[in-house]
């Protein structure tokens, strides 16, 4: 440990997690902590001046510095810099010289690590919920919430975008929020009359003369006026012919053919 060396091989191979600093210098990699021979006394094994490995543990017996190994950082460890600790876990942050919990993570000192807040727990402050969930999170009546338009994951550790059918909704903004042309009936984010589920459910599509998916009359007609759904297709009504890529239906002209498409 802190021999000289030019590559992170020089060190990595001779002391598991070790790499070649900046200064030329076999140290610790970021989020690991040097700890000292007087704490491995009991693991080791003396073999003559080569390199040995214990379980979990790495150690150059060549070199002219003390033993030393490299363990991963935990709560409450010394550290210098902030990546000290935020690479040893997540939500970890060095303040005042030890390693602690970011705003939005509590202390597991069982493990020596940070435990993130899930939608539906308690908070003050949006940090609360965004640095531990994601940036579409809220601090909403005192609980971690998703935003409009989300809906928490099974596991409620990150919000998505809602989809058309997705169940839960409450409000109409919970799906035109998400998918526009949308709304919420009985707890479920459908698509609007006149507009049906598209793109793998992220969007709704308006009817148009020539769409065969139609179930009932105002599926068409609200979205293409003077059409309807016939046998499940929007055709314009008797004496109408489409235009427009079948947005419209136009009053035919004397002469027009019957089959006649603008």
């Amino acid at each position: 440990m802190y021999d000289a060396c030019e590559l992170n091989t020089d060190c990595s191979d001779a002391m598991e997690n070790t790499s070649c600093s900046n200064n030329g210098r076999c140290e610790c990699k970021s989020g690991f902590l040097d700890v000292s021979k007087t704490q491995l006394t009991t693991q080791l094994k003396h073999f003559g001046n080569r390199t040995i490995s214990a379980k979990n543990v790495s150690l150059s017996l060549n070199s002219s510095h003390p033993i030393a190994m490299c363990r991963i950082r935990k709560l409450g460890d010394k550290c210098d810099l902030p990546t000290d600790c935020s690479d040893a876990f997540r939500g970890g942050e060095c303040a005042n010289g030890t390693c602690s919990c970011l705003l939005g993570f509590r202390a597991n000192k069982t493990l020596g690590a940070c435990e993130a807040n899930k939608i539906g727990d308690r908070c003050t402050l949006n940090a609360e919920c965004m640095n531990a969930i994601d940036d579409k999170s809220t601090c909403e009546a005192g609980t971690c919430r998703c935003v409009s338009g989300f809906r928490a994951n099974e596991v409620n550790t990150a919000c998505i975008r809602r989809r058309v059918f997705d169940r839960g909704c409450v409000t109409v903004n919970d799906c035109s929020d998400a998918v526009a042309d949308s709304l919420c009936h009985l707890r479920e984010c459908i698509c609007k009359t006149g507009f049906y589920a598209s793109n793998g459910n992220t969007s709704c599509t308006a009817f148009r003369v020539g769409d065969r998916n139609c179930k009932t009359v105002l599926d068409c007609k609200i979205a293409v006026p003077r059409s309807q759904c016939i046998n499940g297709e929007c055709v314009c009504d008797t004496g109408y012919m489409p235009v427009k890529n079948g947005t419209e239906c136009t009053r035919r002209k004397y002469g027009q053919p019957l089959d006649k498409t603008v």
